[in-house]
């Protein structure tokens, strides 16, 4: 009997790891030190942003727990084809932070669509005040962004 159980649980979870990697197949290869270094660079040198002076701040770290709720909220919106920074299921870009065990404070988030490369995607968050004001953000420590299909989700986090 023992056996039988151990055999179903072993299965399950066998599945289940299969699935996972069936959906990240759908996130798209990006240049993460190529999107870091273009986020650092304007944070090096401050920046307006839609008529707010943004003034150099230090440079953030790339997270990968931050990375798994981009990637996770990029796949949603290209799978179930919207644009959103709420998800179908409700959570919000904190409660898809908060879900990765990330060790510290959610700060923010970015959402992009039909942009083809990491430079096309920073520009269009950069002529955005508002995502403009995000990557500028004194507050927040690390950045993580995930793709796919067209869809790109640029998270922020301040360690604690």
């Amino acid at each position: 009997m023992n056996r039988i159980i151990l055999f179903v649980l072993l299965f399950a979870f066998i599945s289940s790891c299969q699935l996972e990697r069936k959906d990240e197949s759908l996130a798209e290869i990006i240049s993460k030190k190529k999107l870091q270094d273009l986020v650092n660079g304007l944070r090096a040198k401050g920046c307006d942003c839609g008529g707010t002076y943004m003034p150099p701040v230090a440079p953030l770290k790339w997270d990968y727990q931050l990375e798994r709720a981009a990637i996770a909220h990029s796949i949603d919106m290209n799978i179930h084809g919207y644009f959103s920074h709420v998800s179908l299921d409700g959570s919000s870009y904190a409660d898809r932070i908060n879900g990765t065990d990330y060790p510290g404070n959610p700060g923010g988030e970015n959402i992009a669509a039909g942009y083809g490369n990491e430079d096309a995607v920073f520009n269009g968050w950069r002529n955005s005040p508002g995502h403009c004001k995000n990557m500028m953000n004194g507050g927040h420590t690390d950045i993580a962004v995930g793709r796919s299909g067209s869809y790109w989700t640029m998270v922020f986090g301040r360690r604690r």
